[in-house]
Protein backbone atom coordinates (compact mmCIF):
# COMPACT_ATOMS: atom_id res chain seq x y z
CA UNK A 1 0.00 0.00 0.00
CA UNK A 2 1.62 3.34 -0.63
CA UNK A 3 1.63 6.09 2.00
CA UNK A 4 -0.65 8.73 2.33
CA UNK A 5 0.88 11.95 1.26
CA UNK A 6 -0.81 15.22 2.70
CA UNK A 7 -0.59 18.95 1.64
CA UNK A 8 -0.43 20.70 4.99
CA UNK A 9 0.09 24.21 3.91
CA UNK A 10 -0.14 26.37 0.98
CA UNK A 11 0.79 29.98 0.51
CA UNK A 12 1.10 32.21 -2.82
CA UNK A 13 2.08 35.78 -3.68
CA UNK A 14 -0.57 38.11 -5.60
CA UNK A 15 -0.74 37.40 -9.35
CA UNK A 16 1.25 40.42 -10.84
CA UNK A 17 1.21 41.83 -13.50
CA UNK A 18 3.74 42.06 -16.60
CA UNK A 19 6.03 45.25 -15.66
CA UNK A 20 3.74 45.64 -13.20
CA UNK A 21 4.02 46.51 -9.51
CA UNK A 22 6.35 43.50 -8.36
CA UNK A 23 8.65 44.26 -11.80
CA UNK A 24 11.46 45.01 -8.98
CA UNK A 25 10.95 41.90 -7.02
CA UNK A 26 12.94 39.04 -7.84
CA UNK A 27 12.10 35.28 -8.46
CA UNK A 28 13.72 34.12 -5.53
CA UNK A 29 12.93 37.23 -3.09
CA UNK A 30 9.31 36.29 -3.97
CA UNK A 31 9.50 32.27 -3.10
CA UNK A 32 11.60 33.30 -0.18
CA UNK A 33 8.80 34.74 1.00
CA UNK A 34 6.38 31.88 0.48
CA UNK A 35 9.04 29.61 1.88
CA UNK A 36 8.65 31.63 5.21
CA UNK A 37 5.41 31.98 5.30
CA UNK A 38 4.36 28.47 4.51
CA UNK A 39 6.26 26.98 7.48
CA UNK A 40 4.87 29.97 9.91
CA UNK A 41 1.24 29.05 8.98
CA UNK A 42 2.20 25.33 10.41
CA UNK A 43 4.52 26.27 13.23
CA UNK A 44 7.14 23.98 11.63
CA UNK A 45 10.95 24.44 11.68
CA UNK A 46 12.77 24.31 8.76
CA UNK A 47 15.19 21.61 9.88
CA UNK A 48 12.44 19.71 9.55
CA UNK A 49 12.47 19.87 5.78
CA UNK A 50 14.16 16.83 3.92
CA UNK A 51 14.18 18.76 0.19
CA UNK A 52 12.36 22.26 -1.15
CA UNK A 53 11.61 21.21 -4.94
CA UNK A 54 10.67 24.43 -7.27
CA UNK A 55 9.80 25.04 -10.40
CA UNK A 56 10.64 28.06 -12.95
CA UNK A 57 10.10 28.38 -16.20
CA UNK A 58 12.26 31.30 -17.26
CA UNK A 59 14.83 30.70 -14.94
CA UNK A 60 17.58 33.63 -14.90
CA UNK A 61 21.30 33.18 -15.44
CA UNK A 62 22.55 34.84 -12.10
CA UNK A 63 20.27 31.80 -10.33
CA UNK A 64 19.95 29.01 -12.21
CA UNK A 65 18.56 27.03 -9.35
CA UNK A 66 15.85 28.83 -8.38
CA UNK A 67 15.06 26.44 -4.78
CA UNK A 68 18.21 26.42 -3.53
CA UNK A 69 18.81 30.13 -3.94
CA UNK A 70 15.17 31.26 -2.16
CA UNK A 71 15.57 28.62 0.64
CA UNK A 72 18.81 30.29 1.62
CA UNK A 73 17.38 33.82 1.24
CA UNK A 74 14.52 32.52 3.54
CA UNK A 75 17.38 31.34 6.06
CA UNK A 76 16.80 27.96 6.38
CA UNK A 77 19.40 25.56 7.20
CA UNK A 78 22.55 24.95 4.24
CA UNK A 79 22.21 21.48 4.23
CA UNK A 80 18.75 20.98 2.96
CA UNK A 81 19.35 20.55 -0.98
CA UNK A 82 16.93 22.44 -3.28
CA UNK A 83 16.43 21.69 -7.46
CA UNK A 84 14.82 23.50 -9.54
CA UNK A 85 12.65 21.98 -12.36
CA UNK A 86 11.37 23.79 -15.77
CA UNK A 87 8.41 22.12 -17.39
CA UNK A 88 7.08 25.19 -18.73
CA UNK A 89 3.43 25.36 -18.38
CA UNK A 90 2.94 22.05 -15.94
CA UNK A 91 6.14 22.86 -13.72
CA UNK A 92 4.23 23.68 -10.25
CA UNK A 93 2.38 20.66 -11.03
CA UNK A 94 5.17 18.51 -11.89
CA UNK A 95 7.02 19.54 -8.81
CA UNK A 96 4.28 18.90 -6.54
CA UNK A 97 3.99 15.32 -8.43
CA UNK A 98 7.43 14.96 -7.68
CA UNK A 99 7.44 15.38 -4.57
CA UNK A 100 4.88 13.06 -4.12
CA UNK A 101 6.98 10.41 -5.63
CA UNK A 102 9.72 11.44 -3.31
CA UNK A 103 7.59 10.83 0.01
CA UNK A 104 5.69 7.70 -0.98
CA UNK A 105 9.07 5.79 -1.26
CA UNK A 106 10.60 6.75 1.71
CA UNK A 107 13.23 8.83 0.33
CA UNK A 108 12.04 11.75 1.97
CA UNK A 109 9.24 12.94 5.02
CA UNK A 110 8.81 16.67 4.49
CA UNK A 111 9.06 18.36 1.26
CA UNK A 112 8.20 22.16 0.35
CA UNK A 113 7.46 22.21 -3.08
CA UNK A 114 5.84 24.52 -5.68
CA UNK A 115 6.24 27.42 -8.54
CA UNK A 116 7.51 30.76 -8.78
CA UNK A 117 7.95 33.09 -11.35
CA UNK A 118 8.90 36.80 -12.57
CA UNK A 119 8.17 37.26 -15.98
CA UNK A 120 8.86 40.75 -15.88
CA UNK A 121 12.50 39.75 -14.66
CA UNK A 122 12.92 36.82 -17.36
CA UNK A 123 16.64 38.19 -18.87
CA UNK A 124 17.36 39.31 -22.29
CA UNK A 125 20.43 37.60 -24.12
CA UNK A 126 22.01 38.42 -27.18
CA UNK A 127 21.56 35.23 -30.07
CA UNK A 128 24.93 33.63 -31.11
CA UNK A 129 24.91 35.21 -34.36
CA UNK A 130 25.61 38.64 -32.53
CA UNK A 131 27.32 37.01 -29.34
CA UNK A 132 30.22 35.76 -31.50
CA UNK A 133 30.77 38.72 -33.68
CA UNK A 134 29.21 38.02 -36.67
CA UNK A 135 26.07 40.17 -36.95
CA UNK A 136 22.90 40.12 -38.49
CA UNK A 137 19.77 38.99 -36.87
CA UNK A 138 18.31 36.71 -40.07
CA UNK A 139 15.74 34.06 -39.07
CA UNK A 140 15.46 35.36 -35.44
CA UNK A 141 11.77 36.02 -34.41
CA UNK A 142 10.64 39.45 -33.90
CA UNK A 143 7.98 40.83 -31.23
CA UNK A 144 7.63 42.34 -27.66
CA UNK A 145 10.66 42.39 -25.97
CA UNK A 146 13.11 43.03 -28.74
CA UNK A 147 15.78 45.42 -27.55
CA UNK A 148 18.28 47.33 -29.49
CA UNK A 149 21.17 48.71 -27.88
CA UNK A 150 24.39 50.16 -29.86
CA UNK A 151 22.91 48.71 -32.84
CA UNK A 152 23.06 45.21 -31.27
CA UNK A 153 19.91 43.12 -30.53
CA UNK A 154 18.89 41.57 -27.71
CA UNK A 155 15.85 39.30 -27.23
CA UNK A 156 13.82 38.73 -24.22
CA UNK A 157 13.63 34.76 -23.57
CA UNK A 158 9.94 35.03 -22.74
CA UNK A 159 9.32 35.51 -26.18
CA UNK A 160 12.40 33.22 -27.73
CA UNK A 161 10.90 30.90 -25.73
CA UNK A 162 7.33 30.99 -26.82
CA UNK A 163 8.75 30.18 -30.50
CA UNK A 164 11.32 27.65 -29.85
CA UNK A 165 9.59 25.41 -27.23
CA UNK A 166 5.88 26.04 -27.50
CA UNK A 167 4.12 24.87 -30.05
Amino acid sequence: MKKEVVIISAVRTPVGRYMGALKTVEAYDLASLVLGEALKRINLTADRIDEVIMGQAYQNGEYVNIARMALLKAGWPETIPGITVDRRCCTGLDVVRYAVSLIQSDQAEIIVAGGVESMSNAEFYLPGNIKWGVGGSKGMPRGHGDLNIWGMRFYDRIQRARVMSQP
